[in-house]
């Protein structure tokens, strides 16, 4: 059995990240800010935390330039 290095692993974290975010088209728009939308489920959205450490408050969900919904962060 092999094993690989905790920087291999972390390296291939952060890529499998990356294309997560530049598979959607779903981008959360608070103020003048647009933040990529890693996951969004029924009830729950997730956006990374590097793009967006402080992003409170009601915001617009958007596909593209196509207005979805909006979602209340707190």
């Amino acid at each position: 059995m092999e094993f690989f290095s905790s920087e291999l692993l972390a390296d291939l974290a952060a890529a499998r990240k990356e294309q997560r975010k530049r598979r959607s088209r779903l981008r959360v728009k608070a103020g003048d800010q647009y933040v990529p939308v890693v996951r969004i489920g029924r009830e729950s959205l997730s956006v990374d935390r590097e793009d967006a450490p402080r992003l409170r408050g009601l915001v617009d969900i958007f596909e593209g330039q196509r207005h979805l919904y909006q979602a209340l962060i707190v």
